[in-house]
């Protein structure tokens, strides 16, 4: 749970966000990655950057995202499906402010624990691990398929700003690379700690399912302007102001063909699972047949 109890309250409440407290380490004269602390202090600053600069466009968000639910409900030919997402409209209309604060909280845990793991593998501290096997469910894998081509589809096109901010990030921790799955602000911890504030903000179980499909650019959060804010502060404090000629940005192809690249690999591991998770052919019919001829598929 991102908090303990939401309170109640409707979209034209008068409270606010919680404000967030935006910590920029002074600079020293050796520069801010000259020590341990030093570096620590600056990249949990950043949680507090991204948890602010998210929040003033969560009152936006939450309006496209009714918009979306209620146009998925327009267009759905299921009538329960189509009830489902208006009612998932409607609450969301209702209760604007529970849902931007669920989310706000939920973005604030993914941030600090993103960038407290990132901190551990730095400093070479093993993180706990489960060497059990679980089964995962249909549903998901299909979350984590989705997620994964709705952040490749961001990042792409954010590819100016996450380029530099996984170089300076890079940097201050003392690294040769950070690639973007390290990086603790990549489009997928904003894709999941939105998809679990929906679940814990919507009592309705069969809804859970209906928002992350609809986390398209047109409704999306704008990452440009936090992903900005976040190397804004890692150059204020002396990370890299100027990139290096050294460092060579990679830039993405942004064409409909680079990003479809993996959606074919993606599509069949989606008929694999489903193949696998549907019931068995009914074969009576043909096991009659062959009983009936004495004869095997395999006879000569």
């Amino acid at each position: 749970m991102c908090h303990n109890k939401i309170a109640e309250q409707s979209i034209g409440a008068q409270k606010t966000l919680p404000r967030q407290q935006i910590m920029t380490p002074t600079r020293s004269s050796e520069g801010a990655q000259s020590t341990a602390a030093g570096r620590s202090r600056l990249l949990h600053s950043l949680e507090a950057v991204a948890s602010a600069t998210t929040d003033a466009q969560l009152e936006a968000f939450a309006a496209r995202l009714t918009e979306a639910l209620l146009k998925a409900s327009n267009l759905s030919a299921d009538a329960k499906e189509a009830g489902i997402s208006f009612n998932a409209a409607h609450l969301l209309k209702k209760n604007s402010y529970p849902f931007r604060y669920t989310v706000s909280a939920c973005l604030k845990k993914a941030f600090q624990q993103e960038t407290d793991a990132l901190e551990r593998q730095v400093s070479g501290r093993s993180e706990p691990s489960d060497d059990t096997l679980a089964l995962v469910s249909y549903e998901e894998m299909d979350r984590k398929l989705t997620v994964g081509d709705a952040s490749r589809r961001i990042e792409i096109e954010n590819t100016d700003r996450y380029a530099p901010l996984g170089i300076r990030l890079a940097y201050l921790l003392a690294r040769d690379e950070l690639p973007i799955e390290k990086n603790p602000f990549r489009a997928e911890v904003f894709l999941c700690a939105i998809n679990e504030a929906w679940s814990e903000f919507n009592p309705d179980v069969s809804a859970h399912q209906m928002v992350l499909p609809l986390l398209q650019p047109d409704v999306f959060l704008d990452l440009a302007p936090i992903l900005q804010a976040l190397n804004d502060v890692l150059i204020a404090n002396g990370i890299l102001p100027e990139i290096p000629d050294r460092y060579s940005i990679k830039k993405s192809n942004t064409s409909q063909e680079s990003i479809k690249k993996d959606n074919p690999r993606d599509a069949a591991i989606r008929e694999q699972l489903k193949h696998l998770f549907s019931p068995p052919p009914n074969d009576s019919a043909t096991s009659a047949d062959d009983s009936g001829t004495g004869q095997t598929p395999f006879s000569s």
